[in-house]
C-alpha cells in the first residue's frame, strides 16, 4: 500500500451533511489531510457542542489490510464518501450527557457498515472549529 493513503481519501474532502435522528439535527463535515480523515459533527442546540473523530494510516490498515492497492483504498473511500453523500449515516450510542462515546456510522444498512470514534470538543475548540468554518464560507461567498 502506498505511504500517501489519504490521497486516495479526496472523496471525502469538504463534504457536509445533515442528520436529522430522534429530535435531534446534526451537521456533519469531512475532511481529509495527508495524515488522515476527519469527521466533525456538530449538534443544533443552544450549546453548540462539537465532536471530532479521526481515522489514520492504521485505521485503513485495519480494514483493507496492510498491503491493499491504491485502486482498493481509492474505491474504499469512495464508498464512503458515497454513503456520506447519500445520507446513509447514523449516530450510534447517542447520548446528550456529556462525555459519552458515540460513534458515526457510515453505511449503518451495508454489509459491512464502517465506524468514526467521535469525542466532543471543548467549548473553545468547538468555537474556534466553527469560527474557521465560517471563515472557510466567507471567502468561498466573495
Amino acid at each position: 500500500m502506498s505511504t500517501d493513503i489519504f490521497s486516495s481519501f479526496s472523496a471525502l474532502d469538504e463534504l457536509i451533511q445533515v442528520i436529522y435522528q430522534s429530535i435531534y439535527k446534526f451537521v456533519v463535515l469531512s475532511s481529509v489531510t495527508d495524515d488522515r480523515w476527519t469527521v466533525y459533527m456538530g449538534l443544533s442546540d443552544s450549546e453548540g457542542r462539537w465532536w471530532k473523530g479521526s481515522w489514520e494510516d492504521s485505521d485503513v490498515h485495519a480494514v483493507l489490510g496492510s498491503k491493499a492497492s491504491e485502486k482498493l483504498v481509492e474505491g474504499f473511500a469512495d464508498q464512503l464518501a458515497k454513503f456520506f453523500v447519500e445520507g446513509e449515516l447514523y449516530i450510534s450510542n447517542w447520548s446528550s450527557a456529556p462525555g459519552t462515546q458515540i460513534k458515526l456510522t457510515l453505511g449503518p444498512s451495508a454489509n459491512k457498515p464502517m465506524y468514526v470514534s467521535l469525542e466532543e470538543m471543548s467549548p473553545s475548540q468547538a468555537a474556534e472549529f466553527a469560527t474557521g468554518i465560517f471563515l472557510d464560507v466567507s471567502f468561498i461567498v466573495l
